[in-house]
């Protein structure tokens, strides 16, 4: 604990936001990123095993490591080509002696893996820092605060956020373009990527999983309360810790609106347990009992208290007798006998 509380003074614009931010909000561009990559060596190994032996080895997956390869040339010359494309995914442009291992040897020339590689980290660094940017100007300083929750949970509305997502998509159908292009050889690329026929077989999932991947970026997923209320944005609620890595701000919205169901079906136990202790230290180390009343009602897991009308009525019997309410103050309430 001692330890966190020298980041806090080391790092005091909310340094919890910012792990959280970067480790779990923003893993579906890091699933993004690797999935571009692997699918990227996964054509460039198959392609150049065609190249290398012919045959029908550009429809196998050379990169499934749980392949059993009995044959210890062919075995090492797999790997020496894995080693190559490894080395030429960082390269827009191969140099005739470049590359260590088996990849495109004699075949110096522009790097279609490498610039596909390259593109997709460049648009995944663009989206972080578009992310980055918005979060420093918000004013979240802890993770568990209604704060940062809202900012999570605007920044899927926000411009900047939607241009970001939309250039992910556009790369990724446009990369998938440049693939099919090349595989039926109107971009010329000496054959370093697969053929038509084999690029379906070996990886058309992959293409259909990266485009799904990139749209869902554009999806807005609200919490079902209003979680817009001001009275949330100055509520710290109750997280573990151990969710500072791994709970995203969405999973813990569905969690608020399950203990909101359950309070309206008038059980509060799991509600007080996220929001009825006031914590008055940024690390946890002071809770105090103390449920936030106006942060429930803000959620609408109750009700707010109503004037009693009743207190208003004049009961009064009406002149002529008969069986009936008499006059209020804000209006007739009449029952005829």
């Amino acid at each position: 604990m001692g330890c966190l509380t020298q980041l806090k003074y080391l790092l005091p614009f909310g340094w919890t936001c910012w792990v959280h931010f970067l480790m779990v909000e923003l893993r579906a561009v890091y699933l993004f990123y690797i999935s571009v990559k692997s699918f990227t060596t996964k054509i460039a190994v198959s392609a150049e095993m065609q190249r290398q032996i012919g045959g029908s080895s550009g429809s196998h997956d050379w990169t499934d490591d749980k392949s059993c390869i009995k044959d210890e040339a062919l075995n090492a010359r797999i790997q020496c080509i894995k080693s190559g494309v490894q080395e030429a995914l960082w390269k827009v442009y191969i140099n005739e002696g470049d590359l260590s291992g088996c990849y495109r040897e004699g075949v110096p020339g522009f790097s279609y893996v490498g610039a596909l590689h390259l593109s997709a980290l460049v648009v995944c660094g663009f989206f972080f820092f578009i992310g980055f940017c918005q979060l420093l100007g918000s004013n979240a300083s802890d993770w568990r605060s209604g704060e940062y929750l809202h900012f999570t949970w605007k920044l899927e509305h926000t411009p900047a956020y939607k241009m970001v997502a939309s250039l992910l998509v556009g790369y990724a159908f446009s990369s998938m373009v440049f693939v099919m292009l090349c595989s039926l050889n109107i971009v010329p690329n000496k054959h370093m990527i697969l053929d038509a026929q084999n690029l379906m077989l070996l990886g058309l999932a992959d293409m259909i999983g990266l485009i799904g991947a990139a749209c869902a970026m554009l999806s807005v997923h609200d919490p079902p309360f209003k979680w817009e209320d001001p009275q949330l944005l100055r509520q710290t609620f109750v997280r573990p810790w151990a969710g500072l890595l791994h709970q995203s701000n969405d999973q813990y919205g569905h969690t608020l609106d399950h203990a909101i169901l359950q309070a309206r079906l008038g059980n509060l136990q799991e509600l007080e347990t996220l929001v009825g202790h006031h914590v008055q230290s940024p690390f946890g180390m002071n809770d105090e009992r103390d449920p936030n009343f106006a942060t429930v009602v803000a959620l609408r897991a109750v009700d707010p208290p109503r004037p009693r009308e009743l207190e208003d009525l004049d009961l009064s019997p009406r002149k002529g007798g008969g069986c009936c309410w008499g006059s209020s103050r804000t209006g007739e309430f009449s029952l005829a006998a």
